[in-house]
């Protein structure tokens, strides 16, 4: 091979290497891209259950709150008509009044007679 013909497949060599190195280039940047997106994606995805979660979470504390609070409606009702329950005297019929009467009566017998 003649030095000319020699120093021409060297720069041909070279040219191709160079090629090779500028497609790798270009395919590493375009696997980067390609990385980048799917990042992108995946941070859109995360943020989209972190909201959904939140909702949820949300929702579930606001229908807690409402049991508990009908929860505590309910016995604050029933302790205020307990309290109204104890506050007035229970009506007694007759026949109560009578047996009331006899021990009333009985008591006294006792304690006049007791001496």
């Amino acid at each position: 091979m003649s030095d000319k013909a020699s120093s021409e497949y060297r720069g041909e060599a070279a040219a191709a290497a160079f090629e090779q190195v500028l497609q790798a280039e270009r395919a590493a940047e375009a696997a980067v891209a390609a990385c980048r997106e799917q990042a992108a994606t995946l941070l859109a995805e995360a943020a989209e259950g972190r909201r959904r979660l939140r909702e949820e979470v949300d929702a579930r504390i606001a229908a807690g709150r409402l049991r508990l609070t009908r929860k505590a409606d309910q016995r604050v009702a029933a302790l205020e008509q307990e309290a109204a329950d104890l506050a007035e005297p229970p009506a007694l019929d007759a026949a109560a009044m009578a047996r009331i009467g006899r021990a009333v009566a009985l008591l006294a017998d006792e304690l006049i007679e007791g001496d």
